[in-house]
C-alpha cells in the first residue's frame, strides 16, 4: 500500500522535535465569538496594510520571546542533571515472552489452496433491503476451499479471526489421484484465538488428494479499519450512507474469510456477492452478471481472478458513481467515488489509464485483468491499497479538484496512483514469500512510482529530484538511528509484520534499487526486471531471486564490480539488504596528489544501541560502495568501487578540484575532510550552477549531516551556505536547505536564540521572496507546465512565514479575513463552497488565521469542521484548529477526537491531528502527560490499527529531558501492550539525539547567532 505520507505543505509527522514557529500567548482576547460585525476582531478590516504589519511585526517579536522562555524553563533539565547517566543501553528486542511467536502462528505447509469459491451475503442497512436486528452490519458466507495435500495430514489448519462457526459448519469431500470423490468425516473443529487459527479435524489426507472443504459461516462488517468494515458518510442531502469495504494487508483477510492468509499461499478466487439491489458490488475480477435473487437483493458473480495472495483479495459494496475509460492496451479503467465527487474522479482516470500502459511496455508483462477499478474511500487507513484489480485510496489521494487541491496535492495523487499500479505487478503478479522481504513489494513501487509520475504529468514534476528529498533523505534521517532495521529482517513476533511497513521498506528500499539501477544502468536494470517477472509471474519470490535475474542481466552486458571483477549482484546487494544503516564516505587528501576515500557508518546518534539480532551483521557495517565524482573542469561523472575491506586512493592533485555522489544516486553520505567543504563553498557561493540541482542538494544534506556528528563546525557550515543560499533559484537545494534548518530551529526551539535563527533565515530566503510572484502561483498552481516554478513559489512564501516575516504574516492574515472569514463565517455553506484562498496556501493561511486571532475563531473552525464534507478542505481546518494559542481548546480538541460518538476527526486522521497538535509548540508540554492520562481511551479506540496508534503516540510524546525518557520507560515496561511498540524506542533514540545534540553543539550554534538581528 502507498504509507499515509503527507505533501510538505501539510506537516508531516516527523520523530525529530519541530516547532511551531511564532505561537504566541494572547492577542486581542474577547469573549465574544468573532463574526464579521464584530468589534472585537484582532484586526479591524478597515487597517491599513503598514498599520498591520507594524502590529504583527511587533506581536510575533513578543510571541517568539514568550513561547521559547516558557517553553525553555518547562522543559530545562533539573539542577545538577547528568545526561552520561541512566541511559537504556541499547534499543530493546521485542520482549513480550508470553505473547505467541511469529514461527507458531505460521500455517503448516501440508496442504495448498488451489481456489476459493465465495458466496456472501452483505447485510447493509439504509438501502431499501429487509435486514432484521441480528443481521445488520454482518455477512454470512458459504466458501468451499480447493486444496492439494503435500504431506499426509488428517487436520486442516486455516487462519480466521472472530468468525462465527457452528457444529454444522463444515463438510470435507476429497478427490484421490485416480480420480475418485468420496466424503470425509468431520471429527470436529478448533478455534485457536491467540493464534488466529481455526482447525479442522477429519480422516487421513493423502499426498496427491484434491480435498474441498466447505464451510458456512458469518463474519462482522467492523467498525475498524480492517478485513470487511464499514465506512459512513454524508450524501448531498444530509443524509448518512454506509459503505462496506475491505482492508486486507497485511493479515486481515482471515478477519471476512478462513483462509491461507500467507504471502506464500496462492489461489485462485471466484466471489459472488449478495448485496441490497439500490447498491453496487466490485471485486477483484470483472463482474459478469448481477441478477435478482429476492425482494430488495441482487446478487453480483465476478470473473475468477489470478492466483494471488490472499491480502489482494477485496470487496466493495455501495452505493457510487464511476468514470471510466479503455486505455490504448484495451484495459477498462474506472474510478469510482461518492455521487457527490464523481467530477472529482476524472484527473485519477486519466492518471491512471496512462500509467497502466506504461507499465505494460516496461514490464514487458501485459496488466492481466481486463479491468483497473479504484474506489476513493471514506475511511481508509493507509494512503491506498494495491488490491489486484480494485484499488482502494483515501478520498484525499485519488479525487482532486483545483479549489481545495493545491498542486503538491495533486502531485501527490499522481504518485499514489503510479504507486499503487506499479504493485500489480510487484507484489500482485510476484510476491514476497514471506514479510520479511516486504521491501521487494514496497520499495520497487516507491521506484517505479517516481518513473510513473513523471509520465503522468509529461515530466512536469521533477520527480528524479523530488526523489532526493522525498525518498533518500527520509530513508538517511530513519536509517541512521539505531532503531531502524535492514531491509531483509527476521521476523520473531508478530507485531514486527505490522511495524515493516515503513519508511525503511519504503524509502530505502526504493533508494538501495535506485543506486543498483544506476550502477546497471537503467536498460540493464529494466532487462533484468523483465527476466524476474516472467520466471516467477504468479509465484512467490525472495530477495536472492531478484538479484539472480539480475545477474544475469549483467553477465550478458558485462557490468564490472568492485576488485575490478564481473559483478557478483548477490554479495554486492546484500551488503545493502542484510544490515542496518549506510556507510559516509571520507575524502582525505594525502601528500597534495592523492586523495584516500575510506568509509566508516554514518549513526545521527550513539546513545544506544541497535537491537540485538542487527547488531552483529555479517558484513560488519562495511559495504562495496559504487563511488562517483566529477574532478577538475570535467562534468561527466567517474564510477570507481571502494572495496569493502580497503580504502579507494585516486592521483587527485591538491590544485584540482573534485565532488563525490553525483546527482545523489547513490545510498550514502559524503565527508570532505580538511579544508574541503570550504572549497565546495567556494564554488557554490561563485558558480553554484556548476552542479546539478540533485549534487548541488546532497552538498546541502550531507554537509549539515557532518556537522550533526562534529565533523563540520556549525559555524562553518553556516559561513559555507549563507552567500550560496542567497543565490540559489533551484526548488530542490532550497527544500533540502529548509528541511536541514528547520531541524536545527526544532532543536533551538525553547531558547532565546530562536529569534536569531529565524533572522537569518530571513536574510537568506529574502532574495528570492522578494522576487516570488504570490499573484501568479494563485492564478496558475493547477497548470502542471509551471508545476516547478509554483512549488519554488510556494516553498519560499512558506518558509518567510514561518520564519516569521512581519510582511509574510501579515498578507496571510490579511488572506485569512478577506477571503475566508468574511465570507464563510456566519452562513451555513461548507467552507470549501465559500472560501476564496487559493488552495496551495490554504492550510497555511488557516492555522496562522486562528494563531493571531481572538479565541472566537477557534469555534468558527470547529463548526466549519463538522458540516465539512471534502476531506481535503477538512484537513486544512483540523489542522487550524491546533493552532490555536488556548491550551485548554487544544485538549479540548483531542478528548473529543478520542470519543467516536462525537469526534469530528474520523480514525483515519487521528495520527495526523496529533501531529498537527504537536508542531504547536505551546502543546508539548501538556501533550507528553496527555499520553499517559488518556492511554486507555487512546488504545481503545486505535488498538487494531498499529500504524495510526503509532502516528499518535510520535505526536504526543517529544521529549527534552532524561528525566522524561526515565519516566516513559517506566510506563511503558509496565503495560503489556506498550512494551512491544517499537514507536516507543524510536521516540527515545529520537530524545537521546535531541539532548546530546544540545549539549554538544546548541552553544555553539547560540554563539554563532549572537548579535546576528
Amino acid at each position: 500500500p502507498s504509507p499515509t505520507v503527507k505533501s510538505p505543505d501539510q506537516l508531516p509527522l516527523a520523530s525529530s522535535p519541530i516547532p511551531d514557529y511564532g505561537s504566541i500567548s494572547g492577542m486581542g482576547r474577547s469573549s465574544k465569538p468573532l463574526s464579521a460585525s464584530n468589534s472585537n476582531l484582532s484586526f479591524s478590516f478597515s487597517f491599513g496594510m503598514r498599520k498591520l504589519l507594524a502590529i504583527v511585526a511587533l506581536v510575533v517579536f513578543v510571541s517568539v520571546v514568550i513561547s521559547s522562555l516558557v517553553t525553555y524553563f518547562i522543559t530545562r533539565h533539573p539542577r545538577g542533571f547528568n545526561p552520561e547517566t541512566d541511559r537504556e543501553d541499547s534499543i530493546p528486542d521485542v520482549v513480550d515472552s508470553n505473547g505467541p511467536s511469529a514461527e507458531s502462528l505460521r500455517l503448516p505447509s501440508s496442504l495448498s489452496p488451489l481456489n476459493y469459491n465465495l458466496h456472501m451475503k452483505i447485510y447493509l442497512p439504509g438501502y431499501g433491503a429487509l435486514i432484521s436486528k441480528n443481521h445488520t452490519l454482518t455477512a454470512d458466507a458459504k466458501l468451499i476451499i480447493q486444496m492439494v495435500v503435500l504431506h499426509p495430514t488428517n487436520v486442516i489448519v486455516l487462519n480466521s479471526k472472530d468468525l462465527i462457526f457452528t457444529e454444522d459448519s463444515f463438510g470435507i469431500e476429497k478427490k484421490s489421484q485416480s480420480g475418485e470423490l468420496s466424503t470425509s468425516n468431520v471429527g470436529g473443529f478448533k478455534v485457536e484465538k491467540e493464534l488466529e487459527k481455526l482447525t479442522v479435524y477429519t480422516d487421513e489426507l493423502e499426498v496427491g488428494d484434491t480435498v474441498y472443504l466447505k464451510i458456512n459461516y458469518t463474519a462482522r462488517i467492523l467498525e475498524i479499519l480492517g478485513g470487511l468494515y464499514v465506512s459512513s458518510y454524508k450524501d448531498g442531502e444530509g443524509n448518512t450512507k454506509l459503505l462496506a469495504m475491505t482492508q486486507m494487508e497485511p493479515t486481515d483477510a482471515r478477519r471476512m474469510v478462513p483462509c491461507f492468509d500467507e504471502p506464500s499461499f496462492k489461489a485462485t478466487w471466484d466471489v459472488r456477492v449478495e448485496h441490497p439491489s439500490s447498491t453496487i458490488a466490485l471485486s477483484n475480477g470483472m463482474e459478469t452478471e448481477s441478477i435478482p435473487t429476492q425482494s430488495g437483493w441482487n446478487l453480483t458473480k465476478f470473473k475468477q481472478t489470478p492466483k494471488m495472495s490472499s491480502y489482494l483479495l477485496a470487496i466493495v459494496v455501495g452505493d457510487l458513481s464511476k468514470t471510466e475509460t479503455t486505455n490504448q492496451n484495451g484495459v477498462l479503467v474506472r474510478v469510482w467515488a461518492r455521487h457527490e465527487t464523481k467530477e472529482d474522479t476524472r484527473y485519477a482516470l486519466e492518471a491512471g489509464a496512462k500509467v497502466l500502459a506504461l507499465y505494460d511496455e516496461y514490464f514487458g508483462t501485459k496488466f492481466p485483468l481486463e479491468k483497473m477499478d479504484m474506489i476513493a474511500c471514506p475511511d481508509f487507513s493507509a494512503g491506498a491499497m494495491e488490491n489486484w484489480g480494485l484499488v482502494t485510496y483515501r478520498e484525499t489521494d485519488l479525487l482532486y479538484n483545483a479549489e481545495t487541491y493545491g498542486m503538491l496535492e495533486k502531485q501527490r495523487v499522481a504518485t499514489v496512483v503510479a504507486h499503487e499500479l506499479a504493485h500489480q505487478w510487484f507484489g500482485n503478479l510476484v510476491t514476497m514469500r514471506w514479510w520479511d522481504d516486504l521491501w521487494l513489494n514496497e520499495g520497487f513501487a516507491t521506484l517505479v512510482e517516481y518513473d510513473g509520475t513523471d509520465i503522468i504529468s509529461d515530466k512536469n514534476y521533477h520527480m528524479e529530484e523530488e526523489f532526493v528529498r522525498d525518498a533518500q533523505d527520509t530513508a538517511f534521517n530513519v536509517d541512521a538511528l539505531p532503531t531502524s532495521q535492514p531491509l531483509s529482517f527476521k521476523i520473531d513476533k508478530s507485531i514486527e509484520v505490522v511495524e515493516a511497513f515503513n519508511s525503511i521498506s519504503y524509502q530505502k528500499g526504493g533508494s538501495v534499487l535506485r543506486m543498483i539501477r544506476s550502477v546497471l544502468g537503467p536498460s540493464v536494470f529494466q532487462e533484468g526486471l523483465k527476466i524476474y517477472l516472467t520466471k516467477h509471474a504468479y509465484g512467490n519470490a525472495a530477495a536472492a531471486d531478484l538479484w539472480a535475474s539480475l545477474q544475469v542481466a549483467a553477465d550478458k552486458n558485462k557490468i564490472m564490480g568492485p576488485r575490478n571483477s564481473p559483478l557478483n549482484m548477490h554479495h554486492f546487494a546484500s551488503q545493502w539488504t542484510t544490515q542496518m544503516g549506510f556507510p559516509v564516505v571520507i575524502a582525505k587528501r594525502m601528500n597534495g596528489t592523492f586523495v584516500e576515500f575510506s568509509q566508516m557508518r554514518y549513526k545521527s546518534t550513539n546513545a544506544t544501541q541497535e537491537r540485538l539480532k542487527y547488531r552483529n551483521p555479517e558484513f560488519g557495517f562495511k559495504w562495496d560502495i559504487p563511488l562517483t565524482i566529477t574532478r577538475g573542469a570535467g562534468d561527466v561523472p567517474e564510477l570507481f568501487w571502494i572495496d569493502r575491506d580497503h580504502p579507494l586512493v585516486l592521483p587527485i592533485p591538491d590544485n584540482e578540484f573534485f565532488v563525490m555522489n553525483i546527482d545523489s544516486y547513490g545510498f550514502y553520505r559524503t565527508h570532505y575532510e580538511g579544508d574541503g567543504w570550504k572549497r565546495i563553498g567556494v564554488v557554490l557561493a561563485s558558480d553554484h550552477k556548476r552542479f546539478s540541482t540533485r549534487t548541488r542538494s546532497r552538498l546541502i544534506s550531507d554537509a549539515f549531516a557532518m556537522a550533526q556528528i562534529g565533523k563540520v563546525k556549525y559555524g562553518e557550515l553556516f559561513d559555507i551556505l549563507k552567500e550560496y543560499i542567497k543565490k540559489e533559484e533551484e526548488t530542490l537545494p532550497l527544500n533540502i536547505f529548509n528541511s536541514e534548518y528547520t531541524l536545527i530551529l526544532g532543536y533551538l526551539a525553547s531558547e532565546p536564540t530562536s529569534v536569531n535563527l529565524n533572522t537569518f533565515k530571513r536574510e537568506l530566503l529574502r532574495s528570492q521572496y522578494d522576487i516570488t510572484d504570490k499573484a501568479k502561483l494563485v492564478a496558475s498552481f493547477a497548470d502542471d507546465t509551471v508545476f516547478w516554478e509554483n512549488y519554488k513559489a510556494n516553498t519560499v512564501i512558506k518558509e518567510m512565514c514561518a520564519a516569521n516575516d512581519p510582511g509574510c504574516v501579515a498578507e496571510e492574515f490579511k488572506d485569512y479575513q478577506d477571503n475566508f472569514l468574511l465570507i464563510c463565517n456566519g452562513t451555513e455553506t461548507m467552507a470549501s463552497e465559500c472560501s476564496k484562498v487559493a488552495a496551495p496556501l490554504r492550510a497555511r493561511t488557516y492555522c496562522d488565521g486562528v494563531k493571531y486571532s481572538t479565541p472566537g475563531a477557534y469555534e468558527i473552525i470547529r463548526d466549519l469542521l463538522i458540516r465539512e464534507q471534502n476531506q481535503m478542505e477538512g484537513k486544512a481546518l483540523m489542522r487550524a484548529l491546533t493552532c490555536t494559542t488556548d491550551i485548554a481548546q487544544l485538549k479540548r480538541t483531542l478528548l473529543v477526537s478520542l470519543d467516536p460518538k462525537t469526534s469530528p476527526v474520523r480514525s483515519q486522521d487521528l495520527g495526523t491531528l496529533f501531529g498537527y497538535v504537536s508542531f504547536n509548540q505551546l502543546a508539548r508540554p501538556f501533550l507528553f502527560d496527555f499520553i499517559f492520562e488518556q492511554w486507555d481511551k487512546i488504545y481503545d479506540r486505535l488498538k487494531d490499527d498499529n500504524s495510526i496508534l503509532s502516528q499518535v503516540v510520535k505526536g504526543c510524546v517529544n521529549m527534552k529531558s532524561m528525566e522524561q525518557i526515565k519516566e516513559l520507560v517506566l510506563w511503558r515496561d509496565s503495560r503489556p501492550e506498550t512494551k512491544n511498540m517499537h514507536v516507543f524506542s524510536e521516540k527515545i533514540a529520537t530524545a537521546y539525539k535531541f539532548i546530546d545534540w544540545n549539549r554538544n553543539y546548541g552553544q555553539e550554534v547560540s554563539e554563532y547567532f549572537i548579535g546576528k538581528k
